[in-house]
């Protein structure tokens, strides 16, 4: 087994990584590896029941999302109230919690890709990485325990 890490995933909405990673991620936090799951909005857009509130919404997703990561085993769990559907717009203040997240002492960043790459992309600085998770891509660190 390689060492330990410590992965942060950051997704826009509640199931955004289970839908598109669930299996990675269990299997990282059966290997031991210890998994920080957040996400920047509340999902509080996805329904189509006119009768929901965004309160409501937002409420049943982020238990949903509880119950989900309990399952999984992820170790923490961090909900930022950015407003669904607006993270275009957030412009500095998601570059802000994003950074301020990455620099919380993670070593290494994994996330979901909207853009479905299959490159990861390196910054030189302090050795961290985006690997976007995708079917054609295997997330699993290379031989030197690595992830990138």
């Amino acid at each position: 087994m390689t060492r330990p890490r410590r992965i942060l995933i950051m997704t826009a909405h509640p199931d955004d990584a289970d839908i598109m990673a669930g299996g990675t991620v269990a299997r990282w936090i059966d290997e031991g590896h210890k998994v920080h799951l957040v996400m920047f909005t509340r999902g509080d857009k996805g329904h189509n029941d006119p009768g929901m509130t965004p309160e409501r919404v937002a409420a049943m997703r982020e238990g949903e999302q509880r119950a989900a990561a309990a399952i999984l085993g992820v170790q923490r769990l961090t909900f930022l109230d950015f407003k669904d559907g607006e993270l275009t717009w957030a412009g500095p203040a998601l570059a802000e919690a994003a950074t301020r997240l990455i620099r919380e002492s993670f070593t290494r960043t994994i996330a979901p890709s909207v853009t479905r790459s299959s490159r990861p992309v390196t910054s030189a600085r302090r050795g961290r990485c985006t690997i976007p998770l995708t079917p054609r891509r295997a997330s699993r660190p290379t031989a030197s325990g690595r992830f990138c």
